[in-house]
């Protein structure tokens, strides 16, 4: 074989391995940009409210995979459930697609003390 034909050959294994491994990392790349911008967008972080812990299972928090976020925040439940209420609302009359991302909420009241616990769930698989 002249070293002409092992080039090429070795040229193209190294295409078939980018094709292999490259394209399906970069599917999920993009799927979890796709699904990070989704997930901010419909079910943004209250206002105001600190961080108590964060639970995913892929890459980052709010991307591909689950997340579980849990805050504390000053104020009611009742007034954090109408601010993603209000919030879905708008995002409906703007007719904003709901994208890759499922989100959900619950905000109850702090057994610790004054104000709301908040959850945020969101999941996004392909």
């Amino acid at each position: 074989m002249t070293p002409r034909k092992i080039r090429k050959r070795v040229r193209t294994l190294i295409w078939l391995l980018v094709l292999v491994f490259g394209c399906p990392s970069s599917v999920f790349i993009v799927a979890d940009v796709a699904c990070n911008i989704s997930i901010n967008t419909w079910l943004p972080i209250y206002p105001g409210a600190k961080q108590i812990s964060v639970d995913y299972n892929f890459i980052r928090p709010r991307g591909m995979g689950a997340t579980l976020m849990t805050f504390e925040t000053p104020d009611d439940p009742e007034t954090v459930e109408q601010f993603y209420y209000d919030h879905f609302v708008d995002l409906v009359q703007q007719k904003i697609p709901r994208g890759l991302g499922g989100t959900d909420f619950s905000a109850e009241p702090n057994p610790n003390g004054e104000g709301s616990l908040l959850a945020l769930y969101s999941h996004c698989v392909l």
